[in-house]
């Protein structure tokens, strides 16, 4: 069979059409994760998502089956954002910085994202009770930072092979993690998650608990 040398029309235009696809679905999920930070998720409806998309609610039916299925996609456009954050922080630490150094970036950077994502995070947790693998990806999270902070001290000789517990360092990630959304989520009491007391002194429980000297 002769190979077409030039796209038909059909195909000529289809990345156009994928193009104007992708950028309404993201419009969607920018919405979305703007309206369930803002009402939560049972006070949500679709028509506020597609209002504040400045789509037709029939737009969000082309793309996703109910609310629920929407959720799913954003809690997955949520691990990947995490992961990426995580994974951009250990590629560029400065290789000479100190343990402290390390703990307060690496807890500064937990902190950030937390709370430029506290509002979705509250939503995340009001669905958890319901249906229990909602959290999942915040599980997720938590064992990629756990894993690469482990190899990051193994590396840097700030603990030895077989010196810690298996779990240890994912227990300490997620301790610090699930303080943080309780600070974000409640500015009353001593300490507040944007405070730089608050990042010492989960310093000093961390490294006490790791047993890595600061």
């Amino acid at each position: 069979m002769q190979r077409q040398t030039k796209p038909t029309a059909v195909n000529a235009i289809l990345p156009a059409k994928q193009e104007r696809s992708r950028e309404k679905r993201d419009r969607l999920l920018r919405a979305g994760a703007d309206t369930f930070a803002l009402k939560g998720y049972d006070e949500t409806r679709i028509s506020d998502i597609a209002t504040a998309a400045n789509l037709s609610v029939g737009t969000f039916y082309q793309r996703f089956k109910d609310k629920r299925t929407f959720f799913d996609a954003l809690n997955e456009d949520f691990v990947l954002h995490a992961s990426h954050e995580i994974e951009l922080f250990f590629a560029e630490i400065d290789s000479g910085c100190t343990a402290r150094q390390l703990l307060k970036g690496f807890i500064k950077m937990s902190r950030d994202f937390i709370t430029q994502n506290v509002g979705f995070i509250r939503a995340m947790l009001t669905l958890a009770p319901r249906e229990n693998e909602i959290i999942d990806p915040l599980i997720v999270t938590d064992q990629l930072a756990a894993d690469l902070l482990e190899a990051e001290l193994l590396k840097r000789k700030l603990i030895k092979p077989g010196e810690l517990r298996t779990g240890q360092v994912y227990f300490a990630c997620g301790v610090m993690k699930k303080t943080l959304v309780v600070m974000a989520n409640n500015e009353s009491g001593l300490y507040r998650a944007d405070e730089d007391k608050t990042i010492d002194e989960l310093i000093e429980v961390i490294a006490a608990y790791l047993s890595v000297k600061t």
